[in-house]
Order: structure tokens, then C-alpha cells, then sequence
């Protein structure tokens, strides 16, 4: 298997990735960390996902999010 490590901003990363990254968050910090956040269909969103964000995130073959 084959990890690709991506860099993106808020205006440009495909949605899917940006959903595998916001699921990512709601897995380690909602339900890992049982950190109290506001959540919505199991994303993690805060007031930072905004045109001013960049993203680094790792993908595998299938393009899916895995870090």
C-alpha cells in the first residue's frame, strides 16, 4: 500500500477528501478523546475550516484519508 501525503487549501481539496478529513477529527476528538464538540452526520467542523485553511492530510491508493 502506497500513503501519499497531500497538502490543500479550503477552496481547492476535493470533497471527499475534506469529508474524510472532517471524519477523521469527529473519530479522534469526538469519539477517541470524547472531547465536547458540536457535530453534525459525524464530521468535526470548527470555525477554522474557513477559505483561510490549509490542510495536511495523508491518503491511500483508493484516495481515501487515512491520517
Amino acid at each position: 500500500m502506497t500513503i501519499m501525503i497531500k497538502k490543500s487549501d479550503f477552496l481547492a481539496i476535493p470533497s471527499e477528501e475534506y469529508k474524510g478529513i472532517l471524519s477523521l477529527r469527529y473519530q479522534v476528538f469526538k469519539q477517541r478523546l470524547e472531547w465536547d464538540l458540536v457535530v453534525e452526520n459525524n464530521l468535526e467542523s470548527d470555525e477554522y475550516d474557513n477559505s483561510n485553511a490549509e490542510y495536511i492530510h495523508a491518503c491511500d491508493d483508493t484516495e481515501k484519508v487515512s491520517g
